[in-house]
């Protein structure tokens, strides 16, 4: 705990609630006890996470009830052991100085007490921790929404995130989180690419938990989409992209000026953005418009046909 509280200073604790931040007292048996500070909590408060101020990992978790209190006072070794043995030194010369007791008690009396102080001081028993069994983490759910474009993990057990990174195809994105699920936001584009040909997105994610463990998963994330909606609008072709990420469209028209006419064909592609609806106009005095739509849907290609002008 240096350099707040050194090694032989003495504390004062209090039993009570204690929070993240407190210095407390744990005791592993009846003869070992440590003196660490609350760096968390496991969910549910089932476990609490020390560390000592100069130690660089944490203490393994302990259960609430081993906890004996707060830490409210500090007493400096400079102070304390100064009068302790001042104290020690008036006793034994004045046990010495009586003649019923005499020096040899006294000595004896010094030796007995030097011997306390370096069985507790010095050669500390090994400490004989409580099994704890370790919390668990698991993945509940992975999966992708073509409404707005985002990535869901999402994870169960007994720890909770606490920051979170997300890569997708080794690519950062912004991500958000909360104690159970990690949220990135890939750019559309890149959704857009993989739902027209692989289906899937690689992602990786780096979460700390409760403070003190990190997590590295690597998933494959399915691309799902909606189909585009098709209407015909005052002789007009009208594609509806239900979708968050822009689709690309291959359009061919068979159309012909009149009755008893051969068939044409004019062909044509485009790009609709995420909710949006582009409007393609036939070929200009065409009496009578048939359109098939063609678009991609991991690697296969789709396509509709849609009646535009008959007659």
């Amino acid at each position: 705990m240096e350099p707040s509280i050194h090694r032989w200073d003495l504390v004062v604790s209090v039993r009570g609630s204690f929070s993240k931040g407190d210095v407390v007292v744990y005791c592993i048996n009846p003869s070992f006890c440590v003196v660490h500070r609350v760096i968390g909590f496991c969910p549910e408060s089932r476990c609490v996470i020390t560390k000592g101020d100069a130690n660089h990992v944490a203490d393994p978790p302990v259960s609430p009830n081993q906890v004996r209190g707060v830490v409210v006072a500090t007493i400096p070794r400079l102070v304390w052991l100064p009068l302790f043995l001042f104290s020690t030194g008036f006793a034994v010369a004045s046990i010495a100085r009586t003649r019923v007791v005499g020096v040899s008690s006294a000595l004896t009396y010094a030796t007995i007490i030097l011997f306390i102080m370096l069985v507790y001081g010095f050669a500390q028993p090994a400490p004989g921790y409580t099994r704890l069994y370790p919390p668990a983490l698991y993945l509940s759910s992975a999966g992708s929404d073509p409404k707005s474009c985002t990535i869901t993990i999402r994870y169960t057990g007994d720890f909770a995130v606490s920051d979170a990174s997300m890569y997708v195809d080794g690519v950062l994105v912004k991500t958000a989180y909360n104690s159970t699920h990690v949220i990135g936001y890939p750019p559309p584009k890149m959704v857009e690419e993989a739902f027209e040909k692989s289906g899937n997105l690689n992602v990786s994610v780096i979460a700390t938990l409760n403070s003190v463990g990190r997590l590295y998963g690597s998933y494959r994330v399915r691309v799902y989409g909606d189909s585009p909606i098709l209407r015909a609008v005052n002789g007009s072709l009208a594609i509806y992209n239900p979708n968050c990420f822009p689709m690309r469209f291959n359009i061919s028209f068979q159309y012909a000026y009149g009755v008893g006419e051969s068939w044409r064909y004019a062909n044509t592609s485009a790009v609709v953005n995420g909710f949006e609806t582009l409007y393609i106009e036939p070929p200009e005095g065409s009496r009578f418009v048939y359109a098939r739509v063609e678009y991609l849907v991991w690697g296969e290609r789709r396509w509709q046909t849609l009646a535009v002008r008959y007659g």
